[in-house]
């Protein structure tokens, strides 16, 4: 068996709620990350991607790096009786 190829990841966020009113709060975040590995290649498959170029050589340092945004929406809404239920909503 081939040894443990592991890597290494940074996340770095932030966020910002604005509340718009008693009953509306909108929230955004955003993560900026990275993520930095050595190629999986090992002896018993050395071209785990398949054939070169989809394969970087043995040991080049691979990984991705990313940005996420999120928006969200929280409603509270009052019910008959007087008494606030809470809602979030998503955004695609």
């Amino acid at each position: 068996m081939g040894s443990v190829r592991g890597g290494e990841q940074s996340i770095l966020g932030a966020g910002v709620n604005w509340y718009m009113n008693s009953n509306v709060k909108l929230m955004f975040n955003y993560l900026h990350i990275d993520v930095d590995r050595l190629n999986h290649a090992g002896p018993d498959n050395l071209t785990p991607f398949g054939p070169s170029p989809a394969t970087p050589p043995l040991g080049a340092e691979i990984g991705q790096s990313l940005d996420v945004y999120a928006l969200r929406v929280a409603v509270q809404l009052l019910t008959r009786n007087g008494t606030k239920r809470s809602t979030n909503r998503s955004l695609p």
